[in-house]
């Protein structure tokens, strides 16, 4: 916003600059809202899911498992009441436990090869990491086109766009994309070797630099970059919300089978 009012004051046309920028800021709000609405459903399951598996271990298990006293187990059977017992009668060392596994975490996410790391890897994800590809470009199409219809330079517009595409990975190789440019390569040639960005983003930008048009394709393909970006999000969330289904149903799954195990086998023994 700084370098766009400062291209707006050397130019004369701070009047457009903020109109372009109400607008650009008013699409990406629309963008994160829709991410925001989109994890909300699967933020629930999961939330969900932690609340029934401490009912279950807490209250309900115990219950069940006093009357396996002096049987021999099955190992699934084992592993649940080790659960169940470190979460009713040694909790606190359990928070201890979690306490530093998401300080650890956090720790370890702060370092910033790993965070590159991470970022590469939402990108190499099945199906996710083609929708992402997309929110990634749109956001990537929609800043350049602010800032190059604004008035700064396509080099001063690429340093400040990589920094508002939201990964680390795409990020670091506008480095080598900036001095491909300055060295007399093409645009749409030097951002063909970022690997993160749809492809349809460098025919589209080859077209513009071809006809001389570069402003009006970044803005179109922004557009549908955004339409895209839209339905990509709405995919995103059909997927993760089985995944959160299905893992619930084996977790609650897997504790049924471990209960109802011993049950069959004292059955057997009675019958026996």
């Amino acid at each position: 916003l700084i370098n766009m009012f400062r291209a707006g004051e050397s130019s004369g046309n701070v009047d457009e600059i903020c109109i372009k920028m109400a607008e650009h800021y008013e699409k990406e709000y629309k963008i994160n809202s829709n991410i925001k609405g989109a994890l909300a459903y699967p933020i629930m399951l999961a939330c969900l899911l932690v609340v029934a598996i401490i009912i279950i271990f807490t209250f309900i298990l115990p219950n069940f498992l006093t009357l396996f006293e002096g049987m021999e187990l099955p190992l699934p059977t084992r592993i649940v009441l080790g659960i169940s017992n470190a979460l009713t009668q040694k909790w606190y060392y359990v928070i201890i436990v979690a306490l530093f596994i998401v300080i650890l975490f956090k720790m370890i996410c702060s370092i910033e090869p790993v965070k590159v790391g991470v970022d590469k890897v939402k990108l190499t994800m099945p199906v996710i990491g083609k929708l992402m590809k997309i929110i990634y470009t749109s956001r990537f199409c929609r800043t350049l086109s602010s800032l190059y219809a604004s008035g700064l330079s396509i080099l001063s517009a690429l340093q400040i766009a990589k920094s508002t595409i939201g990964n680390r990975y795409i990020a670091y190789q506008f480095d080598d994309v900036i001095k491909q440019i300055r060295q007399g390569s093409p645009m749409s040639v030097a951002l063909s070797t970022i690997d993160g960005f749809d492809k349809k983003l460098f025919s589209t930008v080859l077209v513009g630099e071809e006809s001389g048009r570069l402003e009006e394709m970044l803005r179109t393909t922004a557009d549908s970059f955004d339409y895209e970006s839209e339905v990509a999000i709405k995919k995103l969330t059909g997927l993760i919300e089985p995944i959160m289904i299905i893992i619930m149903a084996v977790v609650i799954g897997f504790v049924f089978i471990s209960v109802m195990m011993p049950i069959f086998e004292l059955y057997q023994n009675i019958s026996m």
